[in-house]
């Protein structure tokens, strides 16, 4: 047996019947890592979901060294067959995983993609078991799970005949009516859903933004995705990751529907107190619901893979068929980059007017198909 293996045979014997329980283990995890890595709440809440799902898997109780890698496997299989929505949909509260999987015997899987976020959370969380001499041997050493390309692009996106209609559909509000909610006004609808097709930004980065978030870098006037005090709730903003935070050049569009104006006469309105004023009031999952609701299900009848999301996916997928360079896609939509060693190592953040360049190669120009 290695030096490692032997200490930790010694101190088991020394230890008696001391158990470290999943639930103990997995809590000192999250409460020692999510410092040291200075976590997103979506990175906090991906975590204790998965941590939840090991919980009832393995139930929180179970001494830690009892967990193998035959068992890690079958939780993985287990992982791939379980539903959507596990947590929100009240069919399955209060169930076991083995009732769920029988409940949601014909629903929508989660896809692969998320399945190997799990895993990648899950194999941090035994590394951080085994550096803290929990056990001997790192069961979840090489559990992997294999993307194809249709498990990557789980989410459709949408035709530009698609984003046309939706957005003729919010300036349409926007012009003549209401959304006659009390949570999403007319301009909100209009300059969000906007901003996200020209811009490939998350909802979420862009319902953060503040008159501050506006800046000129390199001579290019951007979107500046930063982790800075929220001015609604004096809270640090929240991001997917590290690597979203990122500056993304405006689009000429952008300019033309009046963003500046709304821009202008929010600094106005916070002039007197001299703060940053938020652009957009409406929360994430108002705007998700309203959007879905009343204007996605207007122009997208029988595909449910296509949400507001999808306007990312379209921004992203128009510039890699438009045959541009994955790592400046990857640092213009804040994805984790695939080619960390060329990027990080040895070469400098890629140039603001390389991003300004890929911003402005999207439109959503029809291409008829010739007759014949």
């Amino acid at each position: 047996k290695s030096s490692k293996a032997l200490a930790t045979v010694v101190n088991e014997h020394e230890a008696g019947t001391d158990v470290i329980t999943l639930k103990t283990a997995f809590n000192n995890y999250v409460s020692n890592t999510s410092v040291s890595s200075s976590w997103s709440d979506s990175t906090l809440g991906l975590v204790n979901h998965v941590g939840k799902l090991m919980f009832m898997y393995f139930g929180g109780d179970l001494d830690i060294k009892s967990i193998k890698r035959d068992d890690l496997l079958k939780f993985r299989n287990t992982l791939l067959i379980l539903p959507t929505k596990l947590s929100q949909n009240n069919l399955y509260k209060n169930k076991n995983l083995d009732e769920i999987i029988a409940i949601a015997k014909d629903k929508p899987k989660i896809s692969k993609s998320t399945i190997k976020k799990y895993i990648v959370r899950i194999c941090e969380f035994f590394k951080y078991c085994y550096d803290s001499d929990y056990f001997a041997k790192n069961p979840a050493t090489d559990i992997q799970i294999t993307l194809t390309a249709d498990d990557v692009i789980n989410k459709k996106p949408y035709r530009d005949s698609d984003v046309n209609a939706l957005l003729a559909i919010v300036c349409d509000i926007k012009e003549n009516g209401d959304t006659k909610s009390q949570r999403v006004n007319k301009d909100e609808l209009f300059f969000v859903t906007h901003i996200a097709a020209y811009s490939g930004m998350r909802l979420n980065e862009i319902i953060q933004l503040n008159t501050d978030d506006i800046i000129t870098k390199d001579g290019v006037v951007c979107f500046s995705l930063n982790m800075e005090i929220d001015v609604n709730t004096d809270r640090s903003k929240t991001l997917k990751t590290k690597n979203s935070i990122r500056n993304v050049p405006i689009h000429p569009k952008l300019k033309d529907i009046g963003l500046f104006e709304l821009i202008d006469s929010k600094k106005k309105s916070g002039a007197k107190n001299g703060k940053p004023v938020r652009l957009f009031n409406c929360d994430n999952k108002d705007f998700s619901e309203y959007f879905r609701k009343k204007i996605n299900m207007r122009v997208i009848k029988d595909d449910k893979t296509r949400t507001f999301h999808s306007l990312r996916h379209t921004f992203i997928n128009k510039l890699i068929q438009g045959g541009e360079r994955i790592e400046h896609i990857a640092a213009l939509v804040g994805h984790e980059q695939q080619y960390k060693i060329t990027m990080n190592t040895y070469a400098e953040p890629v140039n603001m007017k390389i991003l300004k360049n890929l911003v402005e190669k999207i439109n959503f120009i029809e291409v008829k198909e010739e007759e014949g």
